[in-house]
């Protein structure tokens, strides 16, 4: 059973650090500054003199893919050389906060290894350095005092500050925020699944916030940005993020509302059990005719199974070891006519290019991590709550989209954070709260 303490017990540090704690920003700049460019990358791709800031012609999306743009790697190589430095002045100290990267190295090591057979292995190395610098940022981060709760504030305003640019760039330049002819919202985003999915990791961090805690002020603020976030994904008329985010909002409440755990097993069957025995009713209705009915869609879900064929045949000429770290979306097929430069499918890219013993490192460290954010949850349920559906927010879009493994993706940085976040938190012994303890 989950206990529910409405308050965020975080810290058990003494008076005097705790004083002091907002004196020690420096430890998450690297993260503010990289998830901040992250999530306003698109701005440096975009045609301003036109004003169709949603078109991006396909050399610029594999730029974006494969983070060739100078901000960003600028950007990108100060933020991680700071927080190499500052793990270094740390350990020197004495005062570092270790990390168990027991699940996450074997990974990182495999990724490596790749290399030796990747088509392009400078972009292999590339990219595999990368994971070591977004690691190193977010180990540089926990070193904070309440690191968890200050990471998930940093997360919790820059995604509100994006719901905000977004709402008002679509209410006061409706040709900008609007997409002409279909009307469907995108903001200065480049597609409206994009919005989507930004609305996807809104809602996962924001909505327990609803449950803590705080004034009626902030209270009432609150229940404005989740709002304007449901808006924001309706009007986006991104399937993917209505489905996601009706199932984060389902997933939160079963874990707030105040019932036995034993009960709620029992009516999450019960309603397991009656979606079946509905669907099986429908047994003159065919595939294409629900998903078309339910989402407007058809039953290769916008061509996506289509491409996920021809992926999932590439997987197969190297199904053991895979094609190399990052090596099949490269600009030797930028001419050819995959020009998604995805699959549409993070897991079948993972196969596709690290083969089944990397997809089985990987998933090993997703497990992993849901298996220790549970152990966690049920000590301090609305503390690690927001880190648990946002986990599996990205992990649900990562069906339909390529997040995870993709050089500086929002998904794949937060994922990694997370990972840190969770994995530098101390599982508490029976019956004790979670508690912090600085070296």
């Amino acid at each position: 059973m989950f206990y529910l303490p409405q308050t965020f017990e975080v810290s058990s540090f003494d008076e005097p650090l705790v004083q002091n704690r907002e004196k020690d920003w420096y430890f998450f700049a690297p993260v503010v500054s990289i998830l901040t460019f992250i999530l306003f990358q698109l701005l440096f791709y975009q045609n301003h003199g036109t004003l169709e800031l949603g078109e991006i012609t396909p050399t610029d999306k594999l730029d974006i893919q494969q983070g060739n743009n100078v901000f960003r790697l600028l950007i990108m190589s100060v933020a991680m050389v700071f927080s190499f430095i500052g793990i270094i002045i740390q350990v020197r100290m004495q005062r570092f906060r270790t990390v168990n990267l027991w699940l996450m190295a074997p990974f990182v090591v495999y990724c490596f290894i790749s290399i030796a057979w990747s088509p392009v292995p400078f972009i292999s190395l590339k990219r595999c350095v990368q994971i070591l610098g977004l690691l190193a940022i977010g180990i540089y981060a926990v070193q904070a005092l309440n690191h968890s709760e200050r990471i998930l504030r940093i997360v919790r305003n820059l995604l509100a500050v994006v719901i905000i640019i977004n709402l008002f760039v679509i209410l006061v330049v409706p040709a900008i925020g609007i997409t002409p002819g279909t009307g469907e919202w995108r903001g200065f985003l480049q597609h409206k699944n994009s919005l989507g999915a930004i609305t996807i990791l809104t809602i996962a961090v924001w909505l327990p916030a609803l449950f803590e805690r705080q004034s009626w002020r902030k209270k009432i603020l609150t229940v404005g940005l989740v709002a304007t976030t449901l808006l924001l994904t309706v009007k986006s008329d991104s399937q993917t993020a209505v489905l996601i985010n009706l199932i984060l909002l389902a997933v939160c409440f079963f874990i707030i509302f105040p019932l036995p755990w034993s009960m709620k097993i029992s009516l999450s069957a019960a309603a397991v059990l009656f979606l079946i025995f509905g669907i099986m009713n429908f047994n003159d209705v065919n595939f294409s005719s629900v998903t078309g009915s339910l989402f407007e869609r058809s039953a290769t879900l916008t061509g996506r199974t289509q491409l996920w064929r021809l992926v999932f045949n590439e997987f197969l000429t190297h199904p053991y070891f895979g094609i190399g770290y990052n090596g099949f979306w490269t600009s030797q097929i930028i001419d050819s006519d995959w020009v998604t430069f995805q699959a549409h499918n993070g897991y079948l890219d993972i196969l596709n290019e690290l083969g089944l013993v990397g997809a089985f490192l990987f998933f090993s460290t997703l497990i992993g991590l849901m298996y220790r954010l549970f152990r966690l949850m049920k000590n301090a349920p609305l503390q690690y709550l927001p880190y648990f559906l946002l986990l599996a927010g990205i992990s649900m879009h990562n069906i339909m989209e390529s997040n995870f493994c993709r050089a500086m993706t929002r998904n794949w940085f937060l994922y990694l954070l997370i990972y840190v976040v969770v994995f530098a938190t101390s599982l508490p012994k029976s019956g004790r709260s979670i508690q912090e303890k600085h070296p």
